[in-house]
């Protein structure tokens, strides 16, 4: 893929969606596995697995359902984004910016900004940041989740998240590995807009943006 690498954080006990993912994107993936039932360790080494000639490195989480012809997306999305800022893949039906998301869907706006990294599920990043962004988020064992720690990076540069819209990848739906959280979340994690039909190099990128608040 040009440009930009490609790795999947995985659990054993996921490694039949493991495959499908495969199967879905041409074996082009990465697998790096859960060694010691340690999220923040395996997301870590995904993002080290980037390929040091590529510009942008994307992980996806092991839940993940990938919308048609993911990759070339991306490719094409990354013209439009700000070469470096982090992109999320998914935007769940997030009840802390619904002013956004309403004028996003008003607007049909291709890219939601957002000061916050606030979805695991598929995060693009460039390159030439991984290694200042893991060393900062290392310091933050006081942040539980994979998604946040790296979250406290961006947000300590100034450097906003854009979120796709449509989502490009989606929930797999099921129990969740994370102890609790099928506890906390009562209603299914799905995304608020995802391209369930269609190819993603159908979209067109050049849209409006929308920045939440």
């Amino acid at each position: 893929m040009n440009g930009v690498s490609v790795a999947i954080m995985a659990h054993p006990r996921r490694a039949e969606q493991v495959k499908k993912i495969l199967v879905a994107l041409d074996d082009v993936p990465v697998v790096v596995w859960d060694a010691r039932g340690d999220r923040w360790d395996t997301g870590r080494r995904a993002m080290l697995a980037y390929d040091p000639d590529a510009h942008h490195h994307l992980v996806l989480q092991d839940d993940v359902v990938p919308c048609r012809d993911l990759l070339a997306g991306v490719s094409a999305l990354l013209e439009h984004v700000p070469a470096e800022c982090p992109v999320s893949l998914y935007l769940g039906r997030h009840r802390r910016i619904p002013v956004a998301t309403d004028e996003a869907e008003r607007r049909d706006a291709c890219f939601i900004t957002w000061r916050r990294l606030d979805h695991g599920l598929g995060i693009i990043v460039p390159t030439s940041r991984i290694e200042a962004m893991l060393k900062h988020a290392d310091a933050r064992g006081d942040v539980p989740n994979y998604d946040a720690r790296l979250s406290t990076y961006w947000e300590s540069e100034g450097i906003d998240t854009w979120y796709t819209r449509p989502s490009l990848v989606n929930h797999m739906q099921g129990p969740s590995l994370v102890p609790g959280r099928d506890a906390r979340h009562k209603s299914p994690r799905v995304a608020r807009w995802f391209l369930e039909e269609g190819s993603a190099t159908a979209i067109d990128w050049s849209g409006p943006v929308v920045r939440a608040g």
